[in-house]
């Protein structure tokens, strides 16, 4: 099989640059790469959607499907050779934080998973966007447990849905091989990490080259092709500068291609997971006071815009003057004060619902190891 991953940047509203070009650019490519299946990432729009979903159509990809998610969709699109016999979409349970205007916790980030019926067998392909860490140092980075929690929650679904099916796992995870929520999905499900098996560079899809990224920017490698029951025969990253336009990339993320033979079963140690599961314990008590320092800072914030507002309406100020000072406190106090008491503690019982899951699984991982260690 030969699969093909990437993060299309499809912004609507102008947000990407070059959008609709690029969307076009890219769909005559489908032909040459020749992949029987290709997982697409922030296909937010519909235009772009249907573009897609026929260029697919027209290079023999004759299935495809759209998962349905949040606000403004998931933007997985997942297109196949071969027939979708069932599918799912299981969205991410923490979501970030909407005051911040990032975009992530707008849209329906999850995992997405089409089961095929190829001429070989049936195959699980899972399609997959995580938050994004927009900070660059590690260590100020806010979202550590939101990103390694997705990470969980598709070694979950993947131990749930697939079993022993042969899987494949694509898209653009937004974690970088040495970060925790990586090393916990590889343990977690046992999968291999197609290019390093194949190669000894690092195989960065996210580089200061590409004509959409800032110079100063980190290499970093964080679109990815995992599998399990199958070989890895060959890998690249691709579909990087226009060749037309060799000013512009087809995306501001380069796609990973790979070619799989059947066979080459591996069963996770979960014993290997143990430790990034304590790790993914602590990060995400941290997260849990970091939300709750935010819960108290929205609702001084919520205070002090009902303040305004209140001193406003009642003062001898114009009109004019003291109407729009309402408009402006009113709502500011309606925001944060959702925020405080509805959205930030939501997210912490989120990390206390997967923080009881956690415990227990550790509890039944550490009591099965000592079991075999007797034994």
């Amino acid at each position: 099989m030969r699969v093909l991953t990437l993060n299309i940047w499809g912004l609507g509203l102008g947000l990407a640059p070059d959008r609709a070009f690029r969307v076009l650019e890219l769909g005559k490519t489908f032909s040459a790469v020749d992949a029987d299946v290709i997982a697409l990432q922030e296909v937010w729009t519909t235009l772009d959607r249907e573009h897609l979903i026929k260029a697919g159509d027209a290079a023999g990809l004759h299935y495809a499907h759209y998962f349905e998610s949040g606000r403004s969709g998931s933007g997985l699109l997942t297109l196949s050779r071969y027939p979708i016999i069932d599918l799912g979409f299981y969205p991410f349970r923490s979501k970030g934080y909407p005051d911040k205007w990032e975009g992530d916790f707008y849209a329906g980030k999850g995992v997405g998973v089409v089961r095929l019926d190829t001429p070989n067998g049936i195959v699980d392909v899972y399609n997959a966007h995580t938050q994004a860490q927009y900070i660059h140092d590690d260590t100020l980075d806010p979202y550590v447990a939101t990103r390694t929690a997705a990470l969980y929650e598709i070694s979950r679904v993947m131990m749930r849905y697939s079993g022993d099916t042969p899987l494949i796992a694509m898209g653009d995870f937004n974690n970088k091989p040495n970060q925790l929520g990586y090393k916990l999905f590889v343990a977690m499900t046992g999968v291999t990490d197609v290019y390093p098996a194949l190669h000894a560079d690092a195989g960065y899809t996210y580089a200061p080259e590409n004509p959409y990224i800032a110079d100063d920017a980190d290499y970093e490698r964080l679109d990815y092709i995992f599998t399990r029951g199958f070989e890895p025969v060959a890998a690249e990253v691709t579909l990087e500068t226009i060749p037309s336009v060799p000013y512009m990339a087809y995306s501001d993320h380069y796609g990973v291609l790979a070619e799989l033979d059947w066979g080459g079963q591996h069963r996770p140690n979960m014993a290997d997971a143990i430790p990034y599961l304590h790790q993914f314990l602590d990060a995400m008590r941290s997260a849990h006071a970091r939300n709750n320092t935010r819960i108290l800072n929205h609702q001084l914030q919520a205070a002090a815009a009902a303040l305004v507002g209140i001193v406003a309406v009642g003062s001898n100020a114009p009109r004019l003057l003291r109407i729009v000072v309402a408009l402006l406190a009113f709502p500011a106090m309606i925001a944060r004060f959702l925020t405080a008491f509805v959205v930030t503690p939501t997210e912490n019982r989120i990390f206390n619902a997967m923080t009881a899951e956690v415990r227990i699984l550790l509890e039944n991982m550490i009591e099965s190891s000592e079991t075999m260690i007797q034994e």
